[in-house]
């Protein structure tokens, strides 16, 4: 017997030119299609997510890193991304994506902890951008995070000590800049 098809009439039991016995004996069967299509959206999305990271060059520590840092209202959410960011740097030194994503987890981590917790953060954060920057002087993302770090640790240094980083916040800004004048909303200006 073969059904018409008519959205209001088409259930999961109707069959459209198939032996109704032979599907009527199957046990479960109006579930294991839906389950099968649910299956496989899911990996089908998967596969995306993982092309996606894939083509973007990204270490799945600093995928997950990321992801970490979506929470961050919550630091407990940074400090986990640092915590991945830092091991994968230990295993692999030349990962510019996560010394410089170091840098700026560092950067917004010293502005929502104390004084003296803030500064021991902000040197990590220069240390990185700086790591950052040997690895790939072209791109400004290691650059401007130095620059981030170090503004924020020249505002807490006092006033000769902040005086005298000045020129280095500077001329990391400009190359930033130079680089692509739109990173970070035209944040370098």
């Amino acid at each position: 017997m073969t059904a018409a098809i008519r959205w209001e009439s088409f259930q999961y039991g109707d069959t459209i030119g198939v032996n109704e016995s032979k599907v009527s004996t199957l046990p479960g069967a109006g579930l294991i299609t839906p389950l099968v299509v649910i299956l496989g959206c899911l990996l089908v999305a998967a596969a995306i997510a993982s092309a996606s990271n894939a083509e973007s060059g990204l270490s799945s520590a600093t995928y997950q890193a990321d992801n970490y840092y979506q929470g961050r209202r919550d630091l407990a959410n940074v400090r986990k991304a640092l915590q991945i960011l830092q091991a994968d740097v230990s295993h692999n030194p030349k990962d510019y994506e996560a010394w410089w994503r170091i840098s700026e987890y560092d950067c917004y981590l010293a502005r929502h902890v104390s004084e003296d917790e803030s500064k021991a953060v902000l040197e990590k954060g220069v240390a990185a951008g700086q790591k950052a920057e040997s690895l790939e002087s072209h791109r400004p993302e290691g650059r401007y995070w130095t620059a981030a770090n170090e503004g924020l640790l020249a505002e807490d240094s006092g006033f000769f000590r902040g005086l005298s980083m000045t020129d280095s916040i500077r001329d990391e800004l400009q190359t930033a800049m130079k680089i692509d004048p739109d990173y970070q909303q035209y944040g370098a200006e």
